[in-house]
């Protein structure tokens, strides 16, 4: 293998500002190479693909950001006699490099070359089957054909590889071999290809991805059936294939017949991580004209997407089953007329943020807004923001604020501040409590106390009236600013009490009913609390539900009649949510403490608890007989925050995370409350003791679904009322 080193070309590091740039320095490294593509491996270090130049690479562990060294031949290859055209990194230290073939039978004629980064000499070139129409049979490494246009490597470290057709003419016959695509699982020998001559032979074509007519010795009427697969990308459970557009013609099966010929315009087909087909999309499904194919492919590894059109037709994003088409006419400042996106050029990071390259520069959207907001996205160029080129070919994200970038004209090192207040997770509060309740682990799931529950509310539709601000960075905001717009208040309990009989009898089946309930509640129906909040429990039970469970006694369980509970001549709500005013701050603010007021009549019962729970049951651990001491934590990247217990909480451990979603034109709160309780611990050598506080956690457990799931209900529904009007009910 031959390693030339080679000098820093140009090397500038200043900073760039453009209205709503982000970007705060970019390095450029090697202007005046062109680069094709670029990828970081596991440890880190940069590889970038060229036309004819060879492999760029960069070792930052003993060569920081100095200077990029070449490798000409990787094995027996020449690696700088081809183009480089995709190039990919899995987790086990190996890098993958495609490129465009020239034919022949050489090693060097085409196909893939495997690189392990710890021992350079250590390689391997992979080199396609002889596996098409008019050729005999030649088994090699398993590859499709000789032109690898895209590479991508699953969570399981399978490497799957889009092939384009490539054609060799020999004495008088015209040979095509067409494109399909290639996969390798992690430990075997070869790579596997879909739908090949044999396979068209043997039976076992694929119906959705058939074997082209026309690719030996072509009629002087037809052209060439070529088959091309463009670009490859996968997610967590999904692979997806761009395919050029061809007919397909049963006339080699039967001779003599009339030819049934079909025609398969330029799709992306789905398949699972198995290679099992799972359905397809055409221009058309996205709301596009026919013409030109699919280029660049970006999924999450949640399985949201992101597409690039060629002939000038923008991309599309999908998020969960809904897609949006983006160009001139929707973004026309972001998307300039005939600008096009390059092939591999989409890639995203972990905050969401998702990076477009085109000829026209670089598109950035910021990973919050409006899929179809032109605020969600800003162009830099050379015009604004001192890139070496506006030809943007490729991209990999380092970590949430730096991204690498391969131009025309160099690389670059972006780095860029984000919007967002908060790198790092809860960790950071460095909290015992917070880290604990991290630390359950599944099998915590099986204690009788374990408890979870899930709302989600629609807190605005985009398609509504008053819509404008309609996007889940406006609503996490809200919440983030008034912190009893995420975390509970009195005014969001009921005004009844739960029954022994449901918190001890509370079966999954009957918890999942009053779940139910809750999610289907109405704040119209005009029989909730003063903010159209479920008021009463009983109002989220079933009928049979009220009848076996239900507390009528109007003294001691129930407002019954307008008879007020004892604890209303104790405290009113509105005292209860002063105390809370001067307790705590009024935003959500990172790792802060909050004492969270609980209603009138629950009071009552946790004072009762209290002067019970002796140190032989539970220990008696409440901080206040008044209040619940909570930790939040709102995570910015995510638009999440988490309400933590403390020692000293009625339910700890636990936690509730509210996290902010966009969804199919609508945004969402979606609310996942889930511990265990302390009582339940309790491990003493009196059996009755132990018994007594695992009935006692698997109450507390109970409760914390009824009454948790109607708290944040509430909440939400509060949070609507401040989207709308601008008005918190429970501040006016």
């Amino acid at each position: 293998m031959k390693k030339i080193s080679l000098l820093l070309f140009f090397f500038v590091c200043f900073r760039a500002y453009s209205q709503d740039n982000q970007f705060q320095d970019i390095t450029s490294y090697n202007t005046g190479q062109a680069f094709t593509c670029i990828t970081l491996d596991s440890s880190g270090n940069v590889w970038a693909g060229t036309n004819k130049a060879g492999i760029f690479h960069l070792d930052k562990r003993s060569n920081p950001g100095a200077t990029f060294s070449v490798l000409t031949e990787i094995g027996s290859t020449p690696v700088s006699n081809y183009t480089i055209q995709t190039i990919a990194a899995d987790q086990v230290d190996k890098v993958w490099i495609g490129h465009a073939g020239i034919g022949g039978s050489s090693t060097g004629g085409g196909g893939m070359e495997m690189i392990n980064i710890n021992n350079f000499s250590e390689a391997r070139h992979f080199s396609p089957d002889r596996n098409a129409e008019c050729y005999s049979f030649l088994q090699r490494d398993g590859i499709a054909s000789l032109n690898i246009s895209s590479i991508a490597v699953d969570r399981f470290n399978t490497v799957w590889s889009a092939n384009r057709s490539h054609y060799i003419v020999s004495g008088s016959d015209f040979i095509l071999t067409p494109g399909t695509f290639s996969y390798k699982r992690q430990g075997e020998n070869l790579f596997t290809s879909y739908s090949t001559w044999s396979d068209y032979r043997n039976g076992d074509e694929a119906p959705e991805l058939p074997y082209p007519a026309y690719t030996c010795n072509v009629p002087a009427s037809a052209t060439p059936g070529s088959r091309r697969c463009e670009s490859i990308a996968c997610s967590d459970d999904e692979v997806w294939v761009s395919v050029y557009p061809y007919e397909y013609t049963t006339s080699r099966k039967a001779p003599g017949k009339v030819v049934d010929t079909e025609y398969f315009p330029a799709r992306i087909i789905r398949y699972n991580l198995n290679g099992q087909f799972l359905g397809s999309f055409t221009f058309e499904d996205l709301g596009a004209s026919q013409g030109g194919v699919f280029k660049a492919i970006y999924l999450t590894p949640q399985g949201n997407a992101w597409v690039g059109l060629s002939a000038g037709k923008g991309f599309a994003a999908k998020i969960k089953d809904c897609w949006i088409l983006l160009n001139n006419e929707t973004l026309p400042d972001v998307f300039l007329p005939d600008a096009d996106v390059g092939l591999n050029a989409i890639w995203g990071n972990n905050s969401g943020q998702v990076f477009i390259g085109t000829n026209k520069g670089l598109i950035v959207y910021n990973g919050l807004g409006k899929l179809d907001d032109p605020s969600s996205y800003t162009l830099y160029n050379t015009s604004n923001s001192g890139l070496s080129s506006d030809n943007i070919t490729g991209g990999v994200s380092e970590k949430d604020t730096v991204i690498w970038v391969a131009t025309d004209n160099g690389i670059l090192r972006i780095k860029s501040d984000n919007n967002f207040s908060l790198e790092d997770d809860y960790s950071v509060c460095n909290d015992r409590d917070m880290n604990e309740i991290e630390a359950q682990t599944p099998k915590d799931k099986s204690r009788p106390d374990w408890h979870e529950y899930q709302i989600t509310t629609v807190i605005c539709d985009q398609n509504d009236p008053n819509s404008n601000n309609c996007n889940a960075q406006y609503v996490y905001n809200l919440m983030k600013n008034d912190v009893t717009l995420t975390t509970p208040t009195p005014f969001d309990y009921p005004y009844d009490n739960l029954s022994v009989l449901l918190l001890l009898n509370l079966s999954k089946e009957e918890a999942e009913i009053v779940l139910n309930n809750v999610q289907e509640w109405s704040d119209t129906e005009g029989n909730g609390n003063s903010f159209g909040g479920i008021k009463n429990i009983k109002q989220i039970l079933s009928t049979w539900m009220r009848i076996k469970y239900y507390c009528t006694n109007p003294i001691t369980c129930t407002v019954q009649g307008g008879i007020p509970l004892v604890g209303e001549a104790m405290h009113t709500r509105q005292e209860l949510f002063n105390k809370a005013k001067a307790a705590n701050r009024t935003d959500a603010s990172p790792c802060a403490s909050y004492q969270l007021y609980d209603s009138p009549n629950i009071i009552i019962d946790r004072l009762l608890y209290k002067k019970t729970a002796n140190k032989r049951l539970c220990g008696d651990r409440l901080e206040s007989a008044d209040y619940d001491p909570v930790k939040v934590f709102p995570d910015d990247k995510n638009l999440t925050i988490t309400n933590y217990t403390r020692e000293g909480h009625f339910l700890h451990p636990g936690k509730v995370e509210r996290r902010v979603v966009e969804e199919c034109g609508q945004v969402k709160v979606v609310t996942t409350g889930t511990g265990l309780n302390y009582c339940a611990e309790i491990d003493k050598n009196d059996p009755d003791i132990e018994f007594a506080a695992i009935q006692q956690g698997k109450m507390n457990g109970n409760g914390n679904i009824v009454i948790g799931s109607i708290l944040f209900k509430n909440i939400d529904i509060r949070l609507k009322e401040k989207f709308k009007t601008g008005r918190n009910p429970i501040l006016h």
